[in-house]
């Protein structure tokens, strides 16, 4: 079974992302994310750690 993380894209919805992804972006379970397609290739997911003020 592979290893999955939780993280939470805002404070409504949650997404569960590979551990492998999780690391590489340098996140932790909690987090706020923001998950964006990039617009010139399709198969690309953008992570991006939302910051807190």
């Amino acid at each position: 079974m592979k290893k999955r993380t939780l993280v939470y894209c805002n404070g409504k919805y949650h997404v569960i992302l590979p551990s492998k992804w999780v690391k590489a972006v340098d996140i932790h379970v909690g987090d706020e994310v923001t998950l964006e397609m990039d617009d010139e290739d399709f198969h690309r997911l953008i992570i991006k750690l939302v910051k807190s003020d």
